[in-house]
C-alpha cells in the first residue's frame, strides 16, 4: 500500500516524524506553534497563561 510505504520511508529518516505517536495532538500542536510566535515576538513566560 501506497500509505505504508510512505510511512516506513518517513520512519527510516526520522522515527518521531509523525506527532501522534507522541501524544502530540492538532490541538497540542496549535498551541506550541502559538506559543513559539509569542515568544519570538518577546513576549514572557510569565505574561503567559495556561490554557
Amino acid at each position: 500500500m501506497r500509505a505504508e510505504r510512505r510511512d516506513a520511508a518517513l520512519a527510516a529518516i526520522d522515527a518521531d516524524w509523525d506527532p501522534g505517536l507522541l501524544g502530540r495532538t492538532v490541538d497540542w500542536q496549535r498551541h506550541a506553534t502559538y506559543l513559539a510566535q509569542l515568544l519570538d515576538e518577546g513576549t514572557r513566560l510569565k505574561a503567559i497563561s495556561p490554557g
